[in-house]
């Protein structure tokens, strides 16, 4: 009676002890969600891990990109620089990581993955994960220096501690998010602000640029593209000369632009956005033509052939491989591509999400506008020169116009005072030649009264009067037939006539034989 008497005495203490612990972690949860910072939560874990659970030996360990890192430590006068890689294959705070479970070895001295963290003489772990639904945060570690020392009931205890880590972790990364996204937003509306302030396009397109890299990527590219999708222009934030002139020379052709924000690539489609990852076996065939069976540390090198390569290495990352690719269509409100946007290098180091990207989206637009706009004051310029251009030709052409009449106008004026003079010509040739008729008849008279008596000199005289009176004949002649209006008639001939009536009219020498 006595033994089950204290049996039920020593299972009411371990209830209450439990109950005791189970309260004491409620409250260690409530005091976490009022820390403001992981230094702090991290502390406070330790504290709770070694007064409220009795363990010696604990670690708080941290998900930092590809690494496990140990954040800090109890046992050790100090915290080791201690950090394993996610996808190694030693550690079992690796191991809890990996798997989203509890690992328990009871004796390490058999475990091949157990890694020395700085406690010599260690016999067995218990290491559990820091998770949010699949997302593993960290690990909770205990070592101790006795073999098997863990049971059910502290893997449990510490698995509940752990929850209250992981809800902690959770809260202050959604605080720090929606602080980092209050910042964003408040330099978008400031970036808005400026970029409208900003008249110059390229200018404007530079500035949303840095924009979006202060949104948190560090290389930004703007690309205006013509209807068949080749770039005129790019605007880079973030990229050194090298880069640029690798980019420029490297570019892709329109009609590989046009595919990539086709149908074909819609299932990788964020939004406005397409996201390519560069571990997709078929991302890296269609994508960069790099066959799936190549491996990836083959497939990396010629990657470096065909695109501009990112400066930071995977370990720099999260989830984000620095070969994946992030990119947008302008479109403007009518549909119309005039260019493409690309973002690389995340500053956190992961990879896109549809919430992450909205407020992106209106950046999208901005530049699509500005671009438009752009293409309409370059369209207005053009058509400013080509009219002044034909204004300057009309001038020319006017200016021609107007000398031709003016010459013209000369030209009939001039005929219009011949045909006067031919007119008034004709007039004095008609009136003078009765005088000249009746002076010659005078002169025929004479000569012939006087042809017997008459003398030299008086014969000379009268000789002298008929040649005048003969070449005014002749001027009065060519007078009236310069005032007559003259017709001519056309006849049909032909070369050989011409040439027969030519020649009749002049006399050949007798040296001279003509052949026909």
């Amino acid at each position: 009676l006595l033994e089950i008497l204290a049996s039920h005495v020593a299972m009411a203490i371990s209830n209450l002890r439990r109950r005791e612990k189970l309260s004491a972690l409620n409250a260690y949860g409530r005091s976490l969600n009022r820390a403001k910072n992981i230094e702090e939560v991290c502390t406070k874990t330790l504290e709770a891990m070694q007064k409220i659970l009795g363990f010696e030996n604990v670690d708080f360990f941290l998900v930092v990109g590809k690494k496990l890192k140990l954040l800090k430590t109890r046992g050790l006068s100090f915290t080791p620089k201690f950090a394993l890689p996610l996808d190694g294959d030693k550690g079992i705070t690796v191991m809890a990581a990996k798997t989203g479970r509890t690992i328990y070895v009871p004796d390490v001295r058999r475990e091949k993955s157990y890694v020395e963290g700085g406690i010599k003489g260690i016999l067995s772990e218990l290491a559990v994960p820091i998770k949010i639904g699949n997302r593993v945060l960290g690990v909770l570690n205990v070592e101790s220096e006795k073999l098997a020392a863990f049971d059910e009931e502290d893997k449990r205890l510490l698995e509940i501690l752990a929850s209250h880590v992981a809800i902690a972790l959770s809260n202050m990364e959604r605080r720090e998010n929606l602080e980092k996204l209050s910042e964003k937003l408040e330099n978008l509306m400031k970036s808005s602000t400026k970029i409208m302030a900003i008249k110059d396009s390229r200018e404007r397109l530079k500035e949303i640029a840095k924009a979006i890299q202060r949104f948190g990527w560090r290389r930004v590219v703007i690309g205006r593209v013509d209807e068949n999708f080749e770039r005129k222009e790019i605007i880079t934030v973030g990229l050194t000369k090298e880069e640029i002139k690798l980019l420029k020379k490297r570019r892709a052709p329109g009609h590989v632009w046009k595919e990539r924000l086709g149908s074909k690539f819609e299932k990788y489609r964020i939004g406005e956005f397409f996201y390519i990852p560069w571990r997709d076996p078929w991302i890296r065939e269609h994508f960069f033509h790099i066959p799936p069976e190549v491996p990836l540390d083959v497939a990396e090198k010629q990657y470096m052939t065909v695109a501009v390569p990112s400066r930071l290495s995977e370990e720099n990352m999260v989830d984000w491989h620095p070969q994946d690719m992030l990119y947008a269509p302008l479109r403007t409100p009518e549909g119309r591509i005039v260019g493409i946007l690309s973002m690389d290098d995340p500053v956190d180091g992961r990879k896109p999400t549809r919430e992450s990207l909205m407020p992106l989206e209106l950046f999208l637009h901005q530049a699509a506008i500005t671009i438009e706009n752009a293409e309409l004051m370059e369209n207005l310029e053009k058509a400013r020169k080509e009219l002044e251009l034909y204004a300057d030709q009309l001038e020319q052409k006017v200016e021609e116009r107007t000398r031709e009449l003016r010459e013209i106008q000369d030209k009939l004026l001039r005929a219009q005072r011949l045909a006067v003079i031919g007119e008034l010509a004709g007039m004095v040739g008609h009136d003078l030649r009765n005088p000249l008729t009746s002076i010659a008849g005078a002169t025929y008279y004479l000569k012939r009264r006087l042809n017997q008596t008459i003398d030299g000199k008086i014969r000379e005289m009268i000789e002298l009067i008929e040649k005048n009176i003969s070449y005014s004949n002749k001027i009065i002649n060519d007078l009236l037939d310069y005032s007559r209006e003259t017709k001519l008639d056309i006849t049909e001939t032909s070369p050989k006539a011409l040439v027969e009536d030519a020649l009749a009219s002049v006399e050949i020498p007798n040296n001279i034989s003509v052949v026909k």
